[in-house]
């Protein structure tokens, strides 16, 4: 709702009202597009700070079938603080600020960046550039992640996922014919760490101009390790001279580039002289890297294997228990109900084992091995399982069995290279390899019994206290006792045919009186003469009943 600004020569726009902006919102082409089952809500602040920090904020949550939350957020600083408007600051910068989460890409998100109008000591000097930080959870891509300061090297394949912020540095035109541009980065991704830079300085005059640029690249991949240096510098000058009718430009340029590698350690120099330019070169080729042995190569990758539990762990076993157990190097202690645990190596699997049996076998069949120069390389993740002593087979019992998959680092078990610059294609992780085996135990079979009893099978709904309608203060008569012959004089005279007769003469009286109990009442009562004695479990209390 804020006015917005007006353009060169042109009068300021009407501001919005909110009825305005929230059809600009909600339009065809609006941010917000009604969707059923989606929510979202938002929430914006601005403020100002110490009298000199100017900030705008806005958190966004999506819910729906994802999740997605963002803080957007706008920084203004300016330096020194003054209370003066007509002041003129000697820096100022403004900031934007974006932190992301998505449950759908499993991917964490936070991008800075120097946005227009920021400067250091004079408005001439233009700061530019913007900071990313990239972490995947999941979605095929669990472990990848990117740390970027201003971009990444120049010969770098940038995955399509990554971030891409612009170099930091500065853009500085002291003079309309005098330009200083300066640019760094780095970056650390999950194969590789580089950084570098760029200086130059350009004066054009028109006819005459001149220049000089200074650069410096670095890439540093490990596993296996490789370092790649490009460094160099030029200078040169132009110049357009008029000879007769017809104009004709001379440019000369000096300058010397520098290219170092290891290992093993090698390089390339070239160097250039206004129109002659030559290159030698000198130590090792840069074609090959040295084959890495089976014994170095194990001290690059992480613990071989390990067993993970899920779910089913007694947690709130007695403690003295547990710390015994696991002095005596013993099984830990696991529910009955269902149990599930994973097994993961750093070692990624062609094939999958439990016991002798194969559960899996991976698409390509086999695996390759980069610092040691080997393809079709069979891998064996192999899980054993005993009884008592005897082979066991999960899946003749019902165990439920999964392969695990994950990703891994092209720079142990991507293909090998042709040359050690083609690492500078992209280092995205390779995908869906198998690395374990998920098992979950089945849970309880309880038969016919009752199976668990749930605290809401067991809860009651309490009734107000009634008043009994022949209750008296006062009771007369023989006062009840326990017969412990009740129950079977009960078995013997309810269904006996004179007792049933007596009962029979007692329901029609009350019938003839209109207090009958209702139409078929007056039965034997012969099951109920069975049924007593396997029910009753305490004699009745029994009186001697007056007439």
């Amino acid at each position: 709702l804020d006015a917005a600004q007006a353009l060169p020569g042109m009068p300021a726009p009407t501001p919005y009202t909110p009825e305005d902006a929230l059809k600009a919102l909600t339009g065809p082409t609006g941010w917000i597009r009604p969707t059923e089952g989606q929510y979202w809500i938002a929430a914006g602040v601005k403020f100002t700070s110490f009298g000199f920090i100017e900030t705008k904020a806005l958190a966004v949550i999506e819910l729906g079938d994802s999740v997605k939350a963002m803080l957007l957020g706008r920084t203004s600083v300016s330096l020194p603080r003054t209370l003066n408007p007509k002041a003129r600051a000697i820096a100022r910068v403004n900031i934007g600020l974006s932190l992301g989460f998505s449950s759908a890409e499993h991917c964490l998100s936070m991008d800075v960046a120097l946005l227009p109008g920021s400067y250091v000591l004079d408005p001439s000097i233009e700061l530019t550039g913007g900071i990313a930080v990239y972490v995947w959870t999941g979605a095929g891509r669990a472990g990848d992640f990117a740390i970027s300061l201003g971009g990444y090297h120049p010969a770098y394949n940038v995955p399509a996922h990554y971030p891409r912020p612009k170099r930091l540095g500065f853009v500085w035109s002291p003079a309309g014919d005098i330009t200083v541009r300066a640019e760094a980065y780095a970056a650390i991704t999950p194969a590789a760490f580089m950084f570098g830079g760029r200086l130059a300085a350009v004066y054009d005059k028109g006819v005459f101009s001149a220049w000089f640029t200074a650069h410096l690249d670095v890439l540093v991949q490990w596993k296996p390790f490789y370092l790649d240096v490009r460094l160099g510098i030029s200078i040169g000058v132009a110049a357009t001279i008029k000879v007769w009718f017809v104009r004709v430009r001379i440019s000369v340029e000096v300058g010397i580039d520098l290219h170092l590698w290891l290992p093993p350690f090698g390089g390339r120099a070239t160097v250039k002289l206004w129109f002659i330019s030559f290159s030698f070169g000198f130590g090792s080729s840069r074609d090959s890297t040295p084959t890495v042995d089976w014994p170095e190569f194990r001290t690059q990758i992480p613990a071989p294997a390990r067993v993970i539990p899920n779910e089913g762990l007694l947690a709130d076993a007695d403690q003295g228990e547990i710390a015994r157990r696991a002095a005596a190097k013993e099984p830990t202690l696991v529910s009955s109900a269902g149990f599930t645990f994973t097994t993961e190596a750093g070692i990624p699997a062609s094939h999958l084992y439990i016991n002798d049996r194969l559960i899996k076998q991976s698409d390509e069949g086999t695996i390759d091995i980069r610092p040691m120069r080997k393809t079709g390389v069979t891998s064996a993740h192999r899980v054993t399982i005993t009884k008592d002593g005897t082979t066991f087979h999960p899946t003749d019992h019902h165990w439920v069995v999964k392969p695990v998959t994950g990703t891994v680092a092209p720079g142990l078990w991507g293909k090998p290279l042709a040359k050690p610059g083609d690492a500078l294609d992209g280092d995205q992780l390779l995908e869906n390899r198998l690395t374990g085996l998920r098992i979950t135990l089945p849970e309880p079979d309880y038969g016919t019994d009752t199976g668990p009893v749930t605290s809401q099978a067991l809860s009651y709904e309490g009734l107000p206290d009634g008043r009994m309608p022949l209750r008296v203060s006062d009771p007369a008569g023989p006062e009840p006792r326990a017969d412990d012959q009740s129950i079977r004089t009960i078995v013997n005279t309810v269904a006996a045919p004179t007792v049933k007769d007596r009962r029979t003469a007692v329901l029609s009286t009350l019938a003839r009186l209109g207090a009958g109990p209702g139409a078929d009442t007056d039965s034997p009562l012969t099951g109920y003469a069975g049924l007593a004695g396997r029910s009753l479990t305490t004699p009745p209390l029994t009186t001697t009943a007056t007439r």
